[in-house]
């Protein structure tokens, strides 16, 4: 059976390896194998190229939370969440010849309290969260949000 694009992962895909000793690895992929690849012709020498190429079929992922970064053969892995964006392409893997654009997002999720991450509210619709923007020099670099009555920062996403 011919390989589509649903098939393939994707840079920024999130996934996971099991280890020969049962534990799980999660990582997300930082580069995938581009045919462009194999024809470049830079003037570095092929030594000091080959070790960081990836051959057909390869990602190299950088694993939580270490950031270490490794190659590994796709088939080995498993896709646990992809990002989508508004516009883009997206197919059926039932039906991958009849293509779709993405054109509304709907987004929800879990307020907890940190650091215990005592669940506050869960399954909450992102549309009644008010995201504050800080202005000036010192703003933190965590987002600020307003729900109901609650006023927090944005840790994980």
């Amino acid at each position: 059976m011919a390989e589509t694009i649903a098939d393939r992962l994707e840079q920024d895909d999130t996934v996971a390896i099991v280890r020969r000793n049962g534990s799980v690895r999660v990582g997300v992929i930082s580069k995938v194998f581009e045919e462009t690849e194999s024809d470049s012709s830079d003037s570095e020498s092929d030594d000091d190229h080959d070790e960081s190429k990836l051959k057909q079929g390869q990602v190299q992922v950088d694993w939580y939370p270490a950031g270490k970064s490794t190659k590994h053969v796709e088939d080995k892995l498993i896709l646990l969440d992809r990002s989508l964006l508004l516009g883009e392409a997206v197919s059926l893997r039932s039906e991958p010849q009849k293509v779709g654009f993405i054109t509304n997002m709907h987004v929800r999720g879990d307020i907890a309290v940190l650091p215990k991450r005592q669940l506050v509210f869960s399954n909450v619709d992102f549309d009644r969260i008010k995201f504050v923007t800080e202005y000036g020099a010192g703003a933190e670099e965590s987002t600020k949000i307003l729900y109901d009555s609650w006023v927090g920062n944005v840790e994980e996403c």
